[in-house]
């Protein structure tokens, strides 16, 4: 059975985490992880393996539904059978195909926060990683370099997360 293995990893950060030691632990921090079966969400029969790594400062940051089309859309990407887009509010984006060994896609911005009569900006990097595999390989991720890397992704356009929209 062809799976779909997915990683979303969050760092998310306040103004008073903007030093220049702040930025290089953030750097210093892994952009993959092994997979962790036990913790990850399984959708469709097991075919779809998330595992979510990081920070998640508000709870529930992780948001996916499936689509009628049995796509999937996990935070601002939508994944096929074939293909990885991204949004950032405006516009969809075809970003790569699902390609050998995996590829990965990354974005930062900052939102809006409102908590316990504060308001402070969150400031949040998304690294998702993204495989196809014939069977659950837990080191996926961590036993090969991507076949493609997305960093330059347009910042969202919007002042909150897709799970905190409405």
């Amino acid at each position: 059975m062809n799976q779909l293995l997915l990683q979303i990893i969050f760092r998310q950060w306040d103004k008073g985490e903007r030093s220049e030691a702040d930025v290089q632990r953030r750097a210093a921090l892994p952009d993959r992880y092994p997979l962790e079966r036990s913790s990850a969400q399984t959708l469709g029969s097991d075919n779809i393996v998330i595992d979510c790594h990081g920070d998640d400062r508000l709870g529930n940051r992780l948001q996916y539904r499936r689509l009628a089309d049995h796509t999937l859309q996990i935070d601002r990407f939508h994944i096929d059978d074939r293909y990885l887009a991204y949004t950032d509010d405006t516009t969809w984006q075809t970003l790569d195909s699902l390609r050998e060994p995996w590829i990965q896609a990354r974005y930062q911005w900052r939102y809006r926060v409102e908590e316990s009569g504060l308001i402070y900006w969150l400031y949040e990097e998304v690294i998702l990683n993204v495989a196809r595999a014939e069977q659950f390989q837990a080191a996926i991720f961590i036993s090969s370099e991507p076949a493609a890397v997305h960093a330059s992704l347009a910042a969202p356009t919007s002042g909150k997360p897709p799970c905190l929209a409405g």
